[in-house]
């Protein structure tokens, strides 16, 4: 089994500038951010829903780690559609037209109400899911954040032997 570290970048050196806490709670959002999981698809997730009933119980400080993490730029707000049409009800579309004065028709799906949105007030829906918190990995670092991601995973069955079995 071939388990060699990814190369030095600067997105490893802003891992390990984090506090364990932090580190622990990011690996896991990472792991959760990648593609091929479920949050990826959606385009990205709330930092500090990316943890576990684990985590917490054992004393992780979500709002302290989730701030920690967030200053390091891995991570960016999302602002893609996946995202805008996964965190947005149909009924907050339509309040953001209203407040916008964007014309809109109530019989219009969800995505015709969004892609008005998009094309006459864009950084409306940019602001709303900054306001939630919702996270995807930063362009900059997205490629050293995934060969991070599936070194961690090769390395889970080798620390589960030495240490569990």
């Amino acid at each position: 089994m071939d388990i060699d570290p990814p190369s030095d970048s600067d997105a490893l050196s802003q891992v390990r500038s984090l506090s364990r806490p932090a580190r622990l709670h990011f690996m896991y959002a990472l792991s959760r951010l990648t593609p091929g999981d479920i949050w990826h698809e959606r385009g990205g997730n709330v930092l500090s829903d990316l943890t576990t009933y684990k985590l917490r119980q054992r004393g992780l400080d979500v709002e302290a780690t989730t701030e920690e993490i967030l200053s390091t730029g891995l991570l960016d707000y999302a602002e893609n559609r996946d995202a805008y049409m996964h965190f947005h009800l149909k009924n907050d579309l339509i309040a953001a037209c209203e407040e916008t004065g964007i014309d809109y028709a109530k019989s219009w799906r969800k995505d015709e109400i969004l892609d008005a949105i998009l094309k006459d007030a864009p950084s409306y829906l940019k602001s709303s899911l900054q306001e939630k918190g919702v996270v995807t990995l930063s362009d900059d670092f997205e490629q050293k954040l995934i060969d991070l991601d599936k070194y961690a995973d090769r390395l889970v069955p080798p620390c589960q032997l030495l240490f569990f079995v």
